[in-house]
């Protein structure tokens, strides 16, 4: 039950950081802008590999399942051209 918990409380956090870096990242030109459509990552913190040059994303977005991921995994990753 700790396991979960603390897995669930990394996770907030890199939803909430990742939620931080996308209002406060300034907007891009429309020339440099790639749209993604709606993702489902799950299982692996590997598949997030597919927000890397997203700037936009229409539809939905779906971070789950990653309970056996660590912190220092979820630390390699950043979205800096997500609006």
């Amino acid at each position: 039950m700790n396991l979960i918990c603390d897995l669930s409380i990394k996770l907030y956090v890199f939803l909430t950081l990742l939620c931080i870096c996308v209002l406060y990242v300034p907007n891009l030109p429309i020339a440099e802008a790639k749209e993604c459509g709606s993702l489902d990552l799950r299982n692996s913190v590997d598949s997030l590999i597919h927000l890397e040059n997203c700037t936009v994303i229409t539809g939905f977005l779906q971070i789950v399942l990653m309970e056996a991921a660590t912190e220092e995994e979820f630390a390699a990753y950043s979205f800096p051209k997500l609006r």
